[in-house]
């Protein structure tokens, strides 16, 4: 429970998002589950649907199937198997990278704790790379994935967040090649050149929604240059998690069921919504009390329904985030 919330007022926003899953969850049943023959089709109901929320026994399917990591997983039969093994012959900077960062992932989550002794070995040995026989199944499956896509897509390699990225959907799927096929899908498709090495399309993102501030609300932007606080280095981590260690997890993974089926637009509207939720907040702020409100604003949100009902009202085209981003990559 969060410090800052009374256990009554937790209880009762527990027991709300309790039954708001359970009934979607009840309506997904009658559409999709076991008996039934209805497919997962991209259209205007399942868009909403999404919206929604997925429920979680339905993510794996769900992710899966409209994001199109399971159409590429299907055409490319053995070719993870065979991008492990390349990857496993190579100790690479990338590979001692993301040995750097297993232990650094969900830490307070015991399924990723690793030994210590294996971390004080690491310390004092940088350049050696792990063992997996000595990791915990899910860090070491991890391990292979982000080993695999540094193999398969070495424009990325393997860069800051993916760790974050790769664990919170091996929490989801449960399973390691469609977790492999997803991350990829995530970031070559949905979140496209997001993590690359230097962030420039991610740095032109944040530019873009110090942008989409000013257009949005001139006075909170005008008090975010006043007070010198920047927007893009308040929403780096943001970007490069996809809000996941930012916002309480039910409501990063309903973001997230968004990203799945729209693609990176949803990542501006939850932002734009946040500074709109909390703008009263935001404006009394001056100074470093300013960033350390935008720093835990997030936090906050355990109604997921309710920020993305904010973000979904807000107005924002596609053909806006392409006019935006032509500008900013043509001042580069």
């Amino acid at each position: 429970m969060p410090e800052w919330l009374d256990s009554k007022s937790y209880e009762t926003i527990e027991q709300q998002r309790h039954n708001y899953n359970l009934q979607r969850e009840r309506k997904w049943d009658v559409k999709f589950g076991e008996g039934t023959t209805k497919k997962l089709t991209k259209g205007r109901q399942m868009k909403r649907w999404f919206r929604k929320g997925v429920p979680l026994k339905y993510r794996k399917r769900g992710w899966m199937t409209i994001s199109g990591a399971k159409i590429l997983m299907d055409n490319n039969e053995g070719l993870y198997q065979r991008l492990v093994e390349e990857g496993k012959n190579q100790v690479t900077k990338h590979t001692l990278a993301i040995d750097k960062d297993l232990h650094r992932t969900f830490p307070e989550n015991a399924e990723f704790t690793i030994d210590e002794k294996v971390l004080e070995y690491k310390q004092y040995h940088p350049n050696e790379p792990l063992n997996e026989e000595d990791l915990p199944l899910i860090v070491a499956q991890m391990r292979r994935i982000l080993g695999a896509l540094a193999v398969y897509v070495p424009t990325v390699g393997y860069c800051q967040g993916l760790n974050y990225l790769c664990g919170m959907i091996l929490l989801i799927l449960r399973e390691e090649e469609s977790s492999f096929w997803l991350l990829y899908t995530i970031i070559k498709h949905l979140t496209p050149t997001y993590h690359t090495e230097g962030f420039a399309a991610m740095t032109r993102d944040q530019a873009i929604l110090n942008d989409l501030l000013k257009i949005k609300d001139a006075t909170l932007y005008e008090h975010f240059v006043k007070q010198g606080v920047s927007v893009e280095l308040i929403s780096i981590n943001w970007f490069i998690t996809l809000f996941i260690d930012q916002l309480p997890l039910e409501t990063a993974l309903r973001i997230w069921d968004s990203v799945i089926y729209e693609g990176e637009k949803i990542l501006f509207r939850v932002m734009l919504a946040l500074f709109k939720k909390h703008r009263t907040e935001l404006l009394a702020a001056k100074g470093a009390m300013l960033f350390l409100v935008c720093k835990h604003m997030a936090e906050k949100e355990l109604d997921p329904t309710a920020l993305l009902t904010l973000g979904f009202g807000i107005k924002l085209k596609r053909s806006q985030l392409r006019n935006l981003r032509s500008k900013h990559t043509s001042k580069n």
